[in-house]
Order: C-alpha cells, then structure tokens, then sequence
C-alpha cells in the first residue's frame, strides 16, 4: 500500500554531503563495475528512498511508482560501466531519474488523451486516511502539476521539491543553466496564478522573487 504525506517544498539548498560519502559512493561503483552481486543489493539500499521519493513527488501516488523506480535502476545497473567519474554516481542516478519521470509524464498523458479524461485519477485512495482536507489538497496540488510540461514538471520538482541546486537541477536535465532559470521563473509563476487561487495551497509556495 503506498502512503504519502502533505507536500511540503524544501528549502532549497538544503542537501549536505555527510563525511565519507564520497569515498563510500566511490568504492561501491567499483564493486559494482566489477559485476559484484552484493553491490547491487547495497546501491538499491543506498539510492532507493531518494528515487522512490522523487518520483513520488513529482508523479503523486501512483501504482506506476513502483515501475519506475525499477526502470530507474535497471538503466542504472546497465550503464554504471559508463560512468567514469565514480563520485558522480549520486548525479548520474538523479538524471536517469528524470529521464524517466518524463517518459512516463509524457506517456501518461497520451494515456490519458485516449482514455478522453483530462483529470487526474491515479491518485491512491488509501493515500491520506486520517483528514479528507490534506488529501483533497494533495490531489488539486498534482491536478495542477498536471497543466505543466513533463519538462517543466520535472525541473519543478527537482529545484522546489527535492531542493537541488541549480547547476545539479541543469545536469540533470542536460539544460543550459540560463535555460534552466528562464523554465523554472516561467513555471513558477504559471503555477503561482492556479495555486493563489486555491484557498488549501495559497500559502504553500514562497514568494517569487527568491524562488530560482
């Protein structure tokens, strides 16, 4: 059963390398380009919660989450023999990740323009059980993610959400950095005139001026 909590955007800026990190990242790449089983068990355990939260907050519930996490990892365990910097691999997970929210952003809504329904309907019942309001606020927030590009939609969530940096946010896009800020001040404020209009979200964006 999938559960979820409120959405909330996260300061951004606020990921922290811990000590030691690095030399961990790095020593479990080489296990892994040597074709070690235990390495694959320990990079599922290492990067699943941040891929598993990023898709979740970017889709919303959905039984498709679990699908893509495992697509995620499945193009990472096939290209980690490409990956030459070691200590990148944090970064060459986090754009696998986006590469594949946005296939599924995009094939959702072909899904969706075949099935005639311009509304979101995945969101899971079993989601919010306690109060009626968080939820119904959790389903107009995705409804209005939804009026974004899977582009923008992903740009989104890793910059206000997942509170990436803007040089990490362009990698993993493969954007400019210009381009990359010119998205992101357009996206903002298209979504700041739906949610202002909404009592439930109006306070949940920052002001725009300090947003990107």
């Amino acid at each position: 059963m999938t559960t979820t909590t409120p959405v909330h955007l996260s300061p951004v800026g606020e990921r922290r390398e811990q000590p030691g990190e690095t030399d961990a990242v790095v020593e479990l790449v080489g296990r892994l380009q040597r074709g070690e089983r235990s390495a694959t068990r320990e990079a599922w355990h290492r990067f699943a919660p941040m891929v598993r939260r990023m898709v979740i907050r970017t889709l919303g519930p959905s039984s498709d989450v679990d699908d893509v996490c495992q697509e995620v990892f499945m193009t990472f365990f096939e290209r980690i023999g490409t990956l030459r910097e070691a200590r990148t691999a944090p970064a060459f997970i986090i754009s696998i990740t986006a590469f594949k929210i946005r296939h599924h952003l995009r094939w959702r809504r072909v899904r969706r323009w075949l099935s005639f329904s311009g509304h979101v309907q995945d969101l899971d019942g079993h989601a919010v059980r306690a109060d009626s309001e968080p939820r119904e606020a959790l389903a107009r927030f995705f409804e209005i993610l939804d009026r974004l590009s899977p582009l923008d939609r992903t740009a989104f969530s890793l910059r206000f959400i997942e509170g990436l940096e803007l040089l990490d946010v362009a990698a993993a896009l493969d954007m400019s950095l210009a381009t990359t800020k010119r998205r992101l001040t357009r996206t903002w404020a298209r979504l700041a005139v739906f949610v202002n209009k909404d009592p439930a979200l109006k306070d949940l964006l920052p002001k725009l001026p300090n947003a990107v």
